[in-house]
């Protein structure tokens, strides 16, 4: 499909040091805000899920032990991962149609992608502009 359109893309980004450095941090920028979306959703829907727990008549008021905390937060994480795969009809979950617990997973989603891409792009723009004018 590039092909098709290379003309364009070469007009608005010209072969040369410009397009290899935006490429570099580009892509850079935009797979590490894609991780921390992909961590952010899955962190509010496990928060979510635990909310739907009464913790207190489980555990007492003294709350859970550590090794709990982590034997749960891997359950609940499963139960997102699930809800992730049933999106694709990997399979079936009880939280597909859970609305509620998709909009705690998108809010995650857009606030640690924007977050963590807003941070790497102020971070990376003189890295870039460094580089861009030493070649």
């Amino acid at each position: 499909m590039m092909h098709k359109y290379q003309h364009i893309y070469d007009k608005l980004l010209p072969q040369g040091t410009f397009r290899n450095v935006l490429a570099k941090y580009g892509v850079h920028i935009a797979s590490n805000a894609l991780v921390n979306s992909m961590q952010e959703g899955t962190e509010e829907g496990v928060q979510y899920l635990n909310s739907l727990q009464d913790y207190a008549s489980k555990y007492g008021y003294d709350g859970m032990s550590w090794g709990d905390l982590i034997m749960n937060d891997i359950k609940q994480g499963g139960r997102v991962t699930e809800a992730y795969a049933s999106l694709f009809g990997l399979n079936n979950s009880q939280l597909y149609d859970d609305t509620e617990f998709w909009n705690n997973v998108k809010g995650g989603f857009a606030l640690g992608g924007g977050h963590s891409g807003l941070i790497q792009l102020a971070g990376n723009t003189a890295s870039g502009i460094r580089e861009y004018n030493t070649n």
